[in-house]
């Protein structure tokens, strides 16, 4: 099927009930950026029954909720959302997370007005329920022009992407449990898609002791799954053999 102009939003869901509601109630007070948006939400066989929030939320057309039969991961669960989607704008979302009031009008603005690819703004960060600072990625970005590794400095909360390249480049990586974002950036940005960037905050970053990069799997095993991860980006910068295509 077709893709028509508008905006999918994406959050996958495990284990966040107490965050759901705010990231819902944001993409909905959204100021209008002139195209449709529809909010779809992946619930990876949540176990905290956030469905009582999300429930509420139903009677809005453009909220969508979908509870997979099993948990299959961080990768998988995006990549049901970006099947499930019906127009040609992309934004991930975590459930932890929410948007700033005009996130979603001035980043297609730009995509659009600039035939950008993919378009990507900086983030609050937010602590103890209050926001803190600006994170450090996007002056990180402006600050490495030329790197052939500036793809470290996206922050995966502020992209919005042509739904398309996930036709041209592949879905996420389903055997990467995490740092499947970052691996997918590298991706886009060693084949020299037109990437552009908005300076105002697009997004609140929660940070919180329950987020996935701070479980004690992953702290325990980050080198291991930064080391496979550099291996799949080198290998990938020629060719793209094993990964699914939308």
């Amino acid at each position: 099927m077709k893709s028509v102009n508008g905006i999918s939003v994406i959050t996958t869901l495990f284990n966040y009930a107490n965050y759901i509601e705010e990231c819902i109630d944001s993409i909905i007070r959204q100021e209008s950026p002139g195209v449709p948006v529809e909010h779809i939400i992946i619930d990876d066989c949540s176990t905290d029954n956030p469905q009582d929030n999300i429930k509420k939320h139903l009677h809005n057309s453009s909220v969508k909720y979908f509870l997979l039969n099993e948990n299959v991961g961080y990768s998988a669960a995006k990549n049901c959302g970006i099947k499930k989607s019906k127009y040609n704008t992309i934004v991930m979302l975590d459930a932890d997370d929410y948007l700033t009031d005009c996130s979603l009008k001035i980043r297609y603005n730009k995509l659009i007005d600039g035939s950008f690819d993919l378009v990507h703004g900086p983030a609050y960060v937010v602590k103890n329920g209050k926001k803190d600072k600006i994170s450090p990625s996007m002056k990180r970005w402006m600050n490495n022009k030329g790197s052939s590794r500036r793809w470290k400095h996206i922050h995966a909360q502020g992209v919005m992407l042509r739904k398309e390249i996930h036709s041209e480049i592949g879905l996420y990586d389903e055997t990467m449990r995490c740092k499947s974002d970052r691996e997918m950036w590298a991706r886009i940005f060693n084949r020299k898609y037109k990437i552009g960037t908005v300076k105002n905050p697009v997004v609140f970053y929660r940070c919180h002791s329950k987020q996935m990069h701070r479980s004690r799997w992953k702290l325990k095993n980050n080198k291991k799954l930064t080391s496979l991860m550099e291996k799949k980006i080198e290998k990938r910068k020629k060719s793209l053999d094993g990964l699914r295509m939308l």
